[in-house]
């Protein structure tokens, strides 16, 4: 799950069945997405964990005390690590440094009904000069899916991204209304009338990167694949 305004991660939580209690965050001692694979009985989870500075680390903990409220990396100890892919992948090792991290920002909507959030990558000012710089709208924008995220594999290791940003493009992605994590007050409203509000909050992110001094608005290209073609056609 996650929580309001940390919409970029995914946690591990505990819920009471008591309706007056807050559910319990386990895993919130690392930032990131968090995939788990949960042992109740033996006490125990496998814990998958990445984010834009770390690469993904797998691994075995322990559940926290019932009776606690708020988890620490203490309580919820590491039995051993099966898998880090910061040193036990050579290619992360060889081509880390090279990986631009992207940053994120949040913006209102072109209605002002929403906070939209962005992942923006931008091109080393030291070889390609200080912005504006062209800039490229990379989107996905279909329903259920989440594409800005705090995590190594979708942000940082996005090569089509990392490519175009070093040779001088800003790339940004925008989540628009209609993806997920975000509760049903985010994700419906493109019900019954798709590609209209995501292409609104396609151009909220540029022109929030225009004001912004990132983006050149006469160099401006949209791309993307699967629902992301359909958006890219409209865009």
């Amino acid at each position: 799950g996650t929580l309001p305004n940390r919409w970029l991660e995914r946690h591990l939580f505990r819920v009471s069945m008591n309706k007056d209690e807050e559910p319990t965050c386990i895993t919130g001692f690392a930032p990131g997405q968090h995939h788990v694979k949960l042992n109740v009985k033996a006490g125990l989870f496998v814990d998958t964990v990445s984010s834009t500075t770390h690469a993904p680390v797998v691994t075995v903990r322990k559940l926290p005390p019932f009776n606690e409220e708020t988890p620490s990396e203490t309580t919820v100890n590491a039995i051993h690590e099966l898998h880090n892919a910061g040193t036990d992948d050579p290619r992360v090792a060889k081509f880390g440094s090279a990986l631009k991290i992207p940053n994120f920002h949040t913006f209102p909507s072109t209605d002002g009904t929403v906070t939209l959030q962005a992942a923006l990558y931008t091109p080393d000012e030291n070889i390609h000069g200080k912005g504006p710089w062209p800039l490229v709208v990379a989107t996905y924008g279909g329903p259920h899916v989440q594409y800005v995220q705090n995590t190594w594999g979708m942000m940082t290791v996005d090569m089509r991204s990392q490519f175009l940003v070093q040779n001088g493009f800003a790339v940004i992605k925008v989540d628009n209304r209609g993806s997920n994590r975000r509760g049903l007050g985010f994700e419906v409203p493109v019900y019954g009338n798709m590609g209209e509000l995501e292409i609104d909050d396609q151009v909220a992110g540029v022109n929030w990167a225009v004001e912004n001094g990132i983006a050149d608005r006469e160099r401006v290209a949209i791309s993307g694949w699967s629902y992301g073609g359909y958006m890219a056609l409209k865009g």
